[in-house]
Formats: structure tokens, sequence, C-alpha cells
């Protein structure tokens, strides 16, 4: 589907860190309008999806609060690297500029400045939420290996995470609501990286190279579009 979107000469694609299918699919319609599809995704990490979706160079504005995909930087991991001035016109550095503190990431509301700021016919919108730390109500500031470790001492229970999942994704469906009604783009998607794991074999996180379907299968909803759907 991204392939076929990257083809057009006029889009808005909104990427959700770390979105789970089944969680979108239960609360999207509280916020956005659309056609659902399930899609196979790239990668279990961002870092493998970034890699094998993105391997041309593309006329896009990419507004990035993804610590992997920064202008004048190329990520480098285990699972390989990845340079967004490589692949993209120009990227808008939101993870750079607007990280907080005290949440330990981007707010969603950071995003929606910059994309209206940097407004162009073919962008990419890539937000951090719903990925940890989970800042909406119930609010978890932890990263995926505190939540793990946390569950598995017995001081934080699954139920609670997956309420605090549930939360983060609200939050950041709110943002992107408000974002596709400021927005002229003609056609405008909704998808994700990757999935979320939370709890499945004990594990609250996205590990790079799998092929679970919880990590694997993610949403693409179609928003607006002049061609798909």
């Amino acid at each position: 589907m991204i392939g076929l979107v990257l083809r057009q000469r006029e889009f808005l694609l909104i990427v959700l860190d770390a979105m789970r299918y089944d969680v979108f699919e239960r609360i999207y319609r509280d916020y956005l309008d659309g056609t659902l599809y399930k899609v196979w995704s790239s990668g279990s990490c961002t870092i493998e999806w970034l890699r094998n979706t993105f391997t041309g160079f593309y006329d896009l504005v990419y507004v990035s609060a993804c610590g992997f995909c920064l202008a004048g930087f190329e990520a480098k991991t285990r699972h390989g690297s990845f340079s967004a001035d490589r692949h993209f016109k120009r990227t808008v550095n939101v993870f750079a500029d607007d990280w907080d503190d005290e949440l330990g990431t981007v707010h969603p509301s950071s995003v929606n400045k910059r994309a209206l700021e940097n407004a162009y016919p073919r962008m990419i919108v890539h937000y951090l939420q719903p990925h940890a730390p989970l800042i909406g109500e119930p609010r978890l500031l932890m990263n995926e290996k505190q939540i793990t470790d946390a569950v598995r001492r017995g001081r934080l229970s699954r139920t609670y995470v997956e309420r605090a999942y549930e939360g983060n994704a609200r939050l950041v469906l709110q943002y992107v609501r408000e974002l596709v009604e400021r927005m002229p783009h003609r056609n405008v998607y909704v998808t994700s990286d990757h999935g979320e794991l939370l709890g499945e074999n004990g594990v609250y996180d996205h590990p790079c190279g799998s092929y679970d379907e919880r990590l694997r299968i993610v949403p693409f909803l179609v928003v607006r579009s002049e061609s798909i759907g």
C-alpha cells in the first residue's frame, strides 16, 4: 500500500509508531472516517521498516518524531542503518528539536505544529505514539524494558499496561484528527511502522527480525483518496 502512495503526485501519509492493528480497529472510528485494511509491515521494528520501505529517493517532506529518521544523521543499529538525507527531499527533525525531557518523548502537539509549518504536497508525518512511554490516560512514563521488568516483578499489571497503551493511542488519534482536518491534501492515509506486543509470551516490546503477526500486521486507513479504496 505504501508503494502505491509514494507513486501519487500528492498525499499525506501519517505513521503511528507501534500501533497494533486490533487496538486501532477497535477505536479509530471515534476519531476518523475511512476504509480500513490489514497490511503486512516490512519490518517488526522501525529501523527495519524504514530500510525496507524507502529504498529510493523521494520528493517528499518527512516530519519525523522518530529518532531513526533525522536530517543530517545516519541511524546505525545492529539491525541495519538508515539515512534520511539519502531518501527524502527534506526531513523535519521534530525528535531532535521538540523532545520533552519530562515526558521522555515527543508530544503529538509538537508534531502537528511542525507539520503545519512545513506543509508540502507530498508528506509523511511520523508520530511517536502509541510507542512507550505512555503519555495518555492512564499515564505510564516507562520504556518497554522498564514496563517488562515491572510486570515480571509484580509491580505492574498487564491490564494496566493495556489500558495505558490504548490511552496513548487515543491521545495521538485526537491529534491525527486535528491534522487531517487542517491539511488540504486530497489523498490522506494513516498506517503504522509495526505493532507492539502487550504481554504475549511475557514481552512488552517490538523485537526486530520477528514475523509475529501482532508485530507485522498493521492498519492502513484510507481517510480520503482519489485512487485507493
